[in-house]
C-alpha cells in the first residue's frame, strides 16, 4: 500500500473511495481505510488547509461538551456517547499517524483546554445540560475544574 500526496497534475483516474474534505477527520478516515486495504483512496480538499481541520472537526471531538440531559439516559444514547469518548481517547495516536501527511513540517496540534460556560440568563435547560456535562465527566473519570470566566484566555 503506497501513501502519497498527489499534486494537481498527478490526479488519479479512478478510485474505490473518494473522501471529500482534507481536514483531520478526512485524513484520518483515508488513513484508516488504507490500513484496511480497501483499494485506492482519494482525498479531495482545498490545498490551503493541508493537514488542518475544519471548525466542524473540533466540535465533533469535544464529546463531553456536547452532553445533554438525555445523552446517557438510554442504552442507545449511552452507546453513541461512548463511541465519541473512545474516539476522543484515540485522538493523540491518530494525530501521530496523520503527521506524515502534513507538508508544513510542524507537528499537528490540538487545543489543550475546553471552556464550557453556563449561560447565566438562559432557561433551566441550560443548567440541566451543564450539570449533565459535569456528571458525565465524573462518571467517565475525566478531569475538570471550575474557573472564573475572566480567566478564560
Amino acid at each position: 500500500m503506497e501513501r502519497q500526496n498527489s499534486t494537481n497534475t498527478d490526479k488519479p483516474t479512478q478510485a474505490d473511495v473518494v473522501i471529500v474534505g482534507n481536514g483531520a477527520l478526512g485524513l484520518f478516515l483515508a488513513d484508516e481505510l488504507m490500513e484496511r486495504q480497501v483499494g485506492v483512496v482519494v482525498v479531495v480538499g482545498p490545498s490551503h488547509r493541508d493537514a488542518g481541520a475544519s471548525k466542524a472537526a473540533g466540535a465533533m471531538l469535544g464529546c463531553f461538551g456536547e452532553v445533554t440531559g438525555d445523552s446517557l439516559r438510554t442504552e442507545a444514547a449511552r452507546t453513541r456517547f461512548e463511541l465519541g469518548v473512545r474516539a476522543h481517547d484515540r485522538w493523540p495516536d491518530v494525530l501521530r499517524r496523520l503527521e506524515e501527511y502534513s507538508s508544513t513540517g510542524f507537528p499537528l496540534q490540538v487545543a489543550t483546554e475546553t471552556h464550557v460556560v453556563l449561560n447565566a440568563i438562559g432557561a433551566e435547560l441550560d443548567t440541566v445540560n451543564f450539570e449533565a456535562i459535569l456528571k458525565a465527566l465524573d462518571e467517565y473519570g475525566k478531569p475538570w475544574s471550575e474557573i472564573d470566566p475572566t480567566d478564560i484566555p
